[in-house]
């Protein structure tokens, strides 16, 4: 006895979860620009910091 295959109406998939704008879900992360920011300020401020004055004294 061979086996039927599902209808429609017997199977039900939801194309919302498999849509492909839905791959870029997930945890939200910092960009890549805005972490090369961050250690740029880091940067910055470490020198500051260690020199004992501001960046924008010249």
């Amino acid at each position: 006895m061979a086996k039927s295959k599902k209808t429609s109406t017997e199977y039900k998939r939801n194309f919302h979860a498999c849509h492909p704008i839905m791959k870029k879900g997930g945890v939200h992360e910092k960009s890549r620009g805005a972490k090369r920011a961050s250690q740029k300020r880091a940067t910055r401020k470490l020198v500051s910091d260690q020199l004992g004055r501001s960046p924008l004294a010249a």
